[in-house]
């Protein structure tokens, strides 16, 4: 994770000044060209989908949050960029809502590693999310609050989703992305690394991306 704290300079001044506050963490913002990488990834999703029937999911729009802006999710309560969801799918209103703090923490420290893989990730993140429009617009439901289990196969699914867009939009990403999904060593909300590579990798290679949980609902493909 990339570390935004203030510069030493300003900390060592707090420190020597008589009663000084203490300053608000600096705003962050993610630059315009490369907002520009997940606008035009968002773009592509849409079309794609609607050429599959899912019309629907054209209209969930893309929402840039800053470090503490509020975002209300249907009946959720306000969210900002401590919620570990900080880039995420909103079902109601439709929209892929991306913290600008997230989207930089995704990156490795190292400024030319950063460099290299910023717009294939970006760009496969957006893929993922529109996944999940794809999936509402399909009639498959969101898994009840506390089933891991459910959430898991609709984000693996989604990372199929990404796979397979990215296989026609963006297929120099591939070896890319599973850099990335192979560097995560533990299991995260979205599950253990190889398991997302292994379905990213599906929808790249097949273009099959069927939910593995019949009791969620089993043999959903993009193409029917």
């Amino acid at each position: 994770m990339r570390n935004f704290n203030l510069p030493t300079a300003v900390a060592l001044t707090c420190v020597l000044a008589a009663g000084c506050a203490e300053s608000p963490p600096p705003t962050v913002y993610v630059p315009d060209q490369d907002k520009e990488i997940i606008l035009q990834a968002a773009d592509q999703a849409k079309n794609y989908w609607t050429d599959q029937g899912l019309g629907q999911v054209a209209a969930a729009k893309v929402v840039f949050v800053e470090r503490n802006q509020k975002f209300a999710c249907g009946n959720e309560a306000p969210t900002t960029n401590k919620e570990p969801d900080a880039i995420r799918y909103c079902r109601n209103p439709q929209a892929v809502i991306f913290n600008q703090v997230t989207l930089l923490d995704e990156l490795p420290d190292s400024p030319a590693e950063a460099k290299r893989v910023k717009e294939p990730l970006y760009r496969n993140i957006t893929y993922h999310e529109y996944g999940h429009a794809a999936q509402q617009a399909m009639g498959i439901a969101s898994p009840k609050l506390g089933d891991v289990a459910g959430k898991l196969v609709l984000e693996n699914q989604a990372d199929c989703f990404a796979g397979m867009l990215a296989a026609k939009y963006s297929p120099s990403d591939h070896d890319t992305m599973k850099d990335f999904y192979m560097a995560k060593a533990t299991r995260d909300t979205h599950g253990t690394g190889q398991v997302r590579w292994d379905s990213y990798n599906q929808g790249f290679d097949t273009g099959k991306c069927e939910l593995k949980k019949p009791d969620i609902q089993s043999n959903v493909s993009p193409t029917h």
